[in-house]
This record gives structure tokens, sequence and C-alpha cells, in this order.
């Protein structure tokens, strides 16, 4: 699986899941320049269904992306100072059509509040 991550100063987010390379390739094709360089791929060895879980730390502003073939949040002891966590059930490609804007929000997710 291809996950395509967004990564700046400001933000980051899932921008584009693939199972396909060739769907990966016209993703990138169609992302304007200016937000090119900010794309992060990477390979992932899971299969549909699977899930992201996303852990933040919203003194530092850090968003981190964990790709899991099976459900799981983190225990108190793993979140560390986390503030909260946002667990994505991935059951089909997905693309942000909008390159600048986080659309993470549109797909299947449960808030973790811990």
């Amino acid at each position: 699986m291809w996950i395509v991550e967004r990564i700046n100063q400001k933000q980051n987010y899932i921008s584009g899941i693939f199972k396909e390379e060739k769907d990966l390739k016209k993703f990138l094709s169609n992302i304007r320049t200016k937000y090119l360089n900010d794309q992060l791929i990477k390979f992932e060895n899971v299969k549909y269904p699977f899930y992201i879980l996303e852990t933040i730390n919203e003194k530092l502003n850090i968003h981190k992306f964990t790709v899991l073939q099976t459900k799981k949040v983190l225990s108190e002891k793993e979140q560390n100072s986390l503030c909260y966590q946002t667990i994505y059930t991935i059951t089909k490609d997905f693309s942000s059509l909008d390159f600048g804007a986080d659309l993470m929000g549109y797909l299947e997710h449960e808030h973790i509040d811990s």
C-alpha cells in the first residue's frame, strides 16, 4: 500500500492512500509544483482494511501516523505527553483533491481522548 503524507512547517496529514503504484503516479502527476516537495511517500505491507493511528502532541504540534493491520490504540504509558489519538479505518483508496487542504476528516475515524 502506498501512503502519501504531506509534511510542512504548518501541518502534516495523509494526502493519499493507493493500492496500485499507477494510481500513486497519477495522483503525484496532478499535484501542483508548490506542494510536490512536501509529499513523503511510504510503502506499507498491509491489505484493506487497515488502520492509521494518528497521535497528536498539541504542545509540540506533532502529528505522527502509524499504519496498523489490526486496530490498536496506545496505552496511557505509551502515550507519554500525547494529548489525543485518532484512528482511521481505511477500506479503499483515498486522495485529497485539494492538495493544500487536510481532508482526512472524510475518512471513517474515531477520536480517542486521554
